[in-house]
């Protein structure tokens, strides 16, 4: 017989889900930058972060598809996970 002191597994609190802080940084000239700071889940990818920084709406002419992407200035991809 279960013990009433011990709490059941429904009503142990689940543990929040790990985020990361991010930021997107963008340059459209020289002296001009545009940087957004981030919150995002663990396991969201360079793409999450763009879409989420909303960097595509403030930039009209701005084709994500054609940036070259990187994390710390090393290049990699838009699939990359984050971490």
């Amino acid at each position: 017989m279960p013990s009433s002191s011990v709490p059941s597994r429904s009503t142990v609190p689940a543990e929040p889900a790990a985020l990361l802080g991010v930021a997107v940084v963008y340059s459209p000239a020289p002296r001009t930058v545009d940087r957004c700071e981030l919150r995002l889940p663990a396991g969201s990818t360079v793409a999450d972060a763009l879409h989420a920084s909303g960097l595509a709406q403030r930039h009209a002419a701005l084709e994500l598809a054609a940036l070259q992407l990187g994390i710390w200035g090393r290049r990699c991809e838009a699939g990359a996970l984050l971490r």
